[in-house]
């Protein structure tokens, strides 16, 4: 059962991991505008800001793909790897890997050897493979730097909370993208 629940929030965070930032206010706004279910997110880093529109300071373009500012830590991609617009889905990826797959388990999974207890890279419990500790994607196996360049790079666990936690979300509830 612990295999069980370890592999979905793996999937769950894997999802969230490439859902789009769909969220158009952040804080404690009382407002319930109608935004887009999130899909992919990607994140660029904060101080990267060379094409930025100066007509509007909470958008603008790196490498050919927009950002938001939502406030937060970082900024937000407004469309999915992938993906043409914000409500397209993109490519499907796994944690770590940098192609389109059609079959995201444990017997595809770069990563691994074909079970949830033989990884071999990003494993922070023995549990579940050789530990390397590693949290942060490298740029080699980040989707968003391969695609997008050096500039863009996916969210860590971290800013997800971030995300979650700050932002107002209509469509789908947090507690379905954290647990």
């Amino acid at each position: 059962m612990k295999t069980l629940k370890y592999l979905q929030r793996f999937f769950i965070l894997l999802f969230v991991g490439f859902a789009l930032c769909a969220v158009q206010a952040c804080g404690d706004d009382e407002e319930d505008e109608p935004i887009q279910k999130p899909e992919e997110e990607e994140v660029v880093k904060p101080d990267d800001e060379e094409e930025k529109d100066e007509s509007d300071t909470f958008t603008g373009t790196i490498n050919g793909h927009e950002w938001i500012d939502l406030g937060l830590s970082v900024k937000w991609a407004t469309c999915n790897v992938g993906a043409s617009k914000p409500e397209d889905y993109g490519g499907y990826y796994a944690w770590g890997e940098a192609t389109t797959k059609s079959d995201c388990s444990w017997k595809t999974y770069k990563w691994g050897k074909g079970t949830d207890d033989t990884m071999t890279k990003y494993c922070t419990d023995n549990d579940y493979g050789t530990v390397d500790n590693r949290t942060k994607l490298t740029s080699s196996d980040d989707v968003a730097t391969v695609k997008w360049g050096s500039k863009w790079r996916m969210p860590t666990k971290e800013e997800l909370e971030e995300l979650c936690d700050e932002c107002t979300w209509n469509g789908l509830p947090k507690a379905e993208l954290m647990e």
